[in-house]
């Protein structure tokens, strides 16, 4: 397929997922699909991502720093705008399908990170569920309250399948044909072929985000202790005959 020229000169880009949906009303910046699953997001705190950088020597220069990917198990706290407040104490979800980590660099500010196979945990559009991205870097311009940049990879392509199936209510707000977008998709995918069918099983991405400073607490939160041979004590007495 015909490679794209990224926004800073940069040649032979993939997005193979922008050709795909880019043309869609309700898939475009600022759509119906970015803004709902933006604004559900921020009211409920669910399916947001908290990123841990350790070995930072300066926000402008780092040789050698290390990122992991984790599931924010508290609120976001917010202002009278609704917007979310920096340098806000998070705990970490403790399902281990979360917590891969990836080597890095801060140069001039800007955040690199390695390619990494990564799950994201994600709400949006009434679905939560989690994101697959193959090979996924970072490129994050720092600030002191927040970063700003992309996330790069190959989103799975049976992943992204399952999201859309199941926001499909809004086939008609979107504007989109669930038919069509799945043969285009299986079409344009470019990445991670099949050993079998030599068929590609992942679409280039490049997905824009925005962060906020925040200090992230690597104890998980405590899940439900599960009712063993030892929590018979926690039960409650047998109900007075009769009664059920």
């Amino acid at each position: 397929h015909r490679e794209f020229t990224g926004v800073d000169g940069t040649a032979g880009v993939d997005n193979q997922m922008w050709r795909l949906v880019g043309c869609i009303h309700g898939w475009r910046a600022n759509g119906y699909i970015e803004n709902t699953a933006d604004t559900e997001r921020r009211n409920s705190s669910q399916g947001v991502i908290l990123l841990s950088v350790s070995g930072v020597q300066t926000l402008q220069d780092s040789p050698a720093v290390t990122v992991s990917f984790h599931r924010a198990a508290d609120v976001m706290p917010k202002d009278s705008a609704g917007n979310i407040l920096p340098f806000a104490s998070y705990r970490i979800d403790g399902n281990p399908r979360y917590g891969t980590t990836a080597k890095g660099r801060i140069r001039r500010g800007v955040l690199t990170t390695e390619p990494v196979d990564v799950r994201l945990p994600y709400f949006g559009n009434r679905v939560e569920t989690e994101f697959l991205i193959r090979g996924l870097r970072l490129e994050l311009t720092l600030t002191e309250t927040g970063a700003r940049g992309l996330v790069g990879g190959y989103h799975d392509l049976e992943n992204w399948w399952s999201y859309v199936r199941r926001m499909g209510y809004l086939v008609e707000t979107a504007q989109f044909s669930c038919p069509a977008l799945y043969a285009a998709a299986r079409e344009l995918a470019d990445g991670y072929p099949d050993p079998a069918t030599g068929d590609c099983t992942a679409l280039s991405v490049a997905y824009s985000v925005e962060a906020v400073r925040a200090f992230v607490n690597l104890t998980p939160k405590p899940l439900e202790t599960p009712l063993g041979a030892d929590a018979r004590s926690r039960v409650a007495p047998q109900l007075p005959p009769g009664l059920r």
